[in-house]
């Protein structure tokens, strides 16, 4: 678990680092940063930090892109985190590995519906 958020602070610093040079690479005319590059560093798991610094440094915030792509990331994180944890290591395992039509609908019925009235 300590790898694991160890992993997130530096891609997160990364993501920030990167983003402030592509901002002041922009300012000084010079060579910059992929669009390709910073969205797999948010990709990574560094959404959170490359979208803060986008808007705190307002660099990109024009690309639809990025303003809407990088929250998209984000909340898939977020989303991919708390399965991680409310269905446990080898339940997420066993989950994504059986990710058939038939099997995600059991998958469904056994851990409980997402949707409130259990369409599944």
């Amino acid at each position: 678990m300590q790898y694991f958020l160890l992993y997130l602070a530096v891609i997160n610093l990364a993501a920030a680092a990167v983003t402030i040079h592509d901002k002041r690479a922009a300012k000084k005319h010079r060579w910059r940063v992929p669009e390709k590059t910073l969205l797999l560093l948010a990709a990574a798991g560094g959404a959170l930090a490359m979208y803060v610094t986008m808007l705190t440094i307002r660099h990109k915030t024009k690309h639809a892109k990025f303003m809407l792509g990088i929250p998209a990331i984000l909340g898939l994180q977020f989303l991919c985190i708390f399965l991680f944890f409310s269905l446990g290591k080898l339940n997420l395992i066993k989950f994504w590995v059986n990710c058939n039509c038939k099997s995600f609908i059991n998958s469904f019925q056994k851990y409980g519906s997402l949707c409130e009235n259990n369409v599944f």
